[in-house]
C-alpha cells in the first residue's frame, strides 16, 4: 500500500514506526496545496485562527509530495497510525498517484474535511490570519515560513505556498499625503520600509488629496517617479464607498480592500517609468471635492448633533446637568466598541428608506467580518471628534473636512498592518489610538529613522560575525551585508 504525503508527513518521520519500505517523489493530479484549515489550538485559537494547510481539489492544480511504500499486511497499522496521527475530522481518501520513476499507484491521502474548513476568504485574509493568530504551538506565521522553508529543502516547487508565505512575511503599510509629500527623491524611508518587508498601499483618497492640492501642481507627476522603483510592492485598494456598495448589495461581507485589476495596471504603469496625469484632471477633482468634502460633511454634523444630544440627555437623566466637549468625546471614545456602536451601525445601516446603505437586521448581523462594522466604529470616533471640537451648537470649522477625509485611511487601517505617517499629534492620530491601541503601528518619519541600525551596529555585529566562524578574511562584504540584512529584518519590530 501507499500513503501520499503533501505536509509535515513528508519529514516528521512518521513512517519508521509501520515498517515502511521506501519513500519516492510522488505527484499527485487534480489537486493544490491551500491554507485553509483553521487551527485553534497549536496555531491560533477560537478568537484568532490560525490558517493551516491542507489540500483541495483543483481539475487544473498538481501537488508534488512524497509516496510511502508499506507492506500490504500493515494496511491496518497504519490506517491507525494516520487516525490518531491526523484526527477524526481527516478523511483517508484514496487517489491516483503518479510516482517519480513512472508508475501508477493508488494512495491514501489524508484531508480535513471538518467544521474548521475556512470557506469564502480571499489570500490576502487568510494571509492577514496568519500574521495574527498565535497557539499554543507558536505563531501561525513561523509555521506557514517553516512549511514553505521545508518545501524548499525537499526540492518541491511549489508557487503558490512561497508566495503564500511571502504574503505573511511582508506588512501591508497605507501611506498618507504628508509622509509621501516629505519623501526625498533618493526615497531613504520608502527603501527601508521594503528592506524590512513592507509593502505599499495606495487608497483612493491617497490619490485624491495629491491632485487636488491646487498648490502643488506637479505632486502627484512627483509622487509618482518616488515609486516607480517599488512597483511590484504597490496595493490600489477600493474606496470605502465601494466596499460598502458591495456589502449592500450583496447582502454579505467583503472579501477584502484590494482591487485587483486595478492594482496589477497600477504596477505595469508603474513599471513603465512614465508620469501620467489626465487632461481632464480638474474635473475628476472637483467631482471628488463635492462627494468627499461636501456632501459627507453635510451629513456627519447632524448624525453628531443627534448623538451628543442623546449623549447629553442620558447625562442629564443622572443629574449631570452640562456635560463639556471633553466630557461627550470622552463618552464615545470609551464606547467604540458598546451600545454606541450599535446604535451608529443602526443609524449608518438601518434605515429602510435609504435602500442605498440599508443592510437587512444590521444591528445583529454586522460584526467585525463587515467592513461596515468598522467604518461605523470610525465614524463614532469622528463623531468623538467632532462633539471634542464644537460641542452641540458650534458649528464645523472649514479644516474639518480634512479630518473627514481621514475617516478613509482609518476605515481601512483594519486591513493594514501600519499607517505612514507624520501626523502624530493631530485628529488622525488621536482616533487611530482610540480605534486601535496599539495593535496597528503609526509610523512617523521619527520614529522610523530612530528604528533604523547605524553603521556603528552593523560594523560591530559583522565583526562578532567574522569572529564566530573563525576570523577567516575575504568575506567581509558578506558579513556586512549579512548582518546589515538581519537588522533591518527587525526594524519592524522596534517601530
Amino acid at each position: 500500500m501507499w500513503v501520499f504525503g503533501y505536509g509535515s508527513l513528508m519529514w516528521d518521520g512518521w513512517h519508521s514506526q509501520c515498517e515502511c519500505l521506501r519513500t519516492l517523489k510522488a505527484t499527485l493530479q487534480g489537486f493544490r496545496r491551500i491554507f485553509n484549515k483553521a487551527s485553534v489550538r497549536n496555531w491560533g485559537t477560537k478568537r484568532v485562527p490560525g490558517p493551516t494547510l491542507n489540500i483541495t481539489a483543483d481539475p487544473e492544480g498538481t501537488c508534488v509530495g512524497f509516496a510511502f511504500e508499506f507492506p500490504e499486511e500493515k494496511r491496518q497499522v497504519v490506517m491507525a497510525v494516520l487516525r490518531d496521527r491526523e484526527g477524526r475530522n481527516f478523511q483517508l481518501e484514496e487517489q491516483e498517484i503518479i510516482i517519480e520513476c513512472g508508475t501508477h499507484a493508488q494512495a491514501i491521502i489524508p484531508r480535513y474535511v471538518g467544521p474548521n474548513l475556512i470557506r469564502d476568504k480571499s489570500p490576502a485574509q487568510l494571509a492577514r490570519m496568519a500574521r495574527s493568530a498565535i497557539g499554543t504551538s507558536g505563531r501561525c506565521a513561523e509555521y506557514v515560513s517553516t512549511i514553505a522553508a521545508k518545501l524548499v529543502e525537499l526540492d518541491i516547487s511549489d508557487p503558490a505556498v512561497q508566495e503564500f508565505s511571502a504574503a505573511v512575511r511582508s506588512r501591508l503599510v497605507i501611506f498618507d499625503k504628508n509622509f509621501l509629500q516629505s519623501e526625498d527623491r533618493t526615497t531613504p524611508r520608502l527603501c527601508a520600509l521594503a528592506r524590512c518587508g513592507c509593502e505599499f498601499v495606495l487608497i483612493d483618497t491617497l490619490i485624491y488629496e495629491l491632485c487636488s492640492d491646487s498648490r502643488l501642481a506637479n505632486l502627484w507627476p512627483s509622487i509618482q517617479r518616488k515609486l516607480f522603483p517599488f512597483a511590484d510592492r504597490l496595493h490600489l485598494w477600493f474606496h470605502s464607498s465601494e466596499l460598502l456598495r458591495r456589502e449592500v448589495a450583496n447582502n454579505a461581507p467583503v472579501n477584502g480592500p484590494e482591487d485587483w485589476e486595478a492594482t496589477q495596471r497600477l504596477r505595469a504603469w508603474f513599471r513603465s517609468g512614465q508620469a501620467y496625469v489626465p487632461g481632464n484632471l480638474k474635473e475628476l477633482v472637483e467631482d471628488s471635492r463635492q462627494q468627499r468634502e461636501i456632501d459627507t460633511l453635510e451629513k456627519v454634523t447632524p448624525m453628531a448633533r443627534a448623538f451628543g444630544d442623546m449623549i447629553a440627555d442620558a447625562g442629564r437623566s443622572v443629574g449631570l446637568s452640562k456635560l463639556s466637549k471633553d466630557d461627550l468625546a470622552a463618552r464615545v471614545r470609551d464606547n467604540l466598541d458598546g451600545k454606541h456602536l450599535i446604535w451608529a451601525i443602526r443609524a449608518c445601516y438601518g434605515n429602510t428608506d435609504s435602500p442605498e446603505n440599508h443592510i437587512p437586521d444590521a444591528a445583529n448581523r454586522i460584526d467585525s467580518e463587515w467592513f461596515a462594522f468598522h467604518n461605523a466604529r470610525v465614524k463614532l470616533a469622528l463623531i468623538g471628534i467632532f462633539l471634542q471640537k464644537y460641542g452641540l451648537t458650534e458649528e464645523a470649522g472649514r479644516k474639518f473636512s480634512n479630518t473627514k477625509l481621514d475617516l478613509e485611511y482609518l476605515a481601512l487601517l483594519h486591513y493594514a498592518d501600519a499607517l505612514a505617517s507624520d501626523e502624530t499629534s493631530g485628529d488622525m492620530a488621536e482616533m487611530c489610538r482610540w480605534l486601535f491601541g496599539s495593535t496597528k503601528k503609526q509610523i512617523s518619519t521619527a520614529r522610523l529613522l530612530a528604528s533604523m541600525p547605524t553603521k556603528d551596529e552593523i560594523r560591530l555585529d559583522a565583526y562578532f560575525r567574522w569572529d564566530r566562524e573563525g576570523g577567516t578574511h575575504g568575506h567581509d562584504l558578506d558579513d556586512w551585508l549579512s548582518v546589515e540584512r538581519q537588522l533591518l529584518e527587525r526594524v519592524w519590530d522596534r517601530l
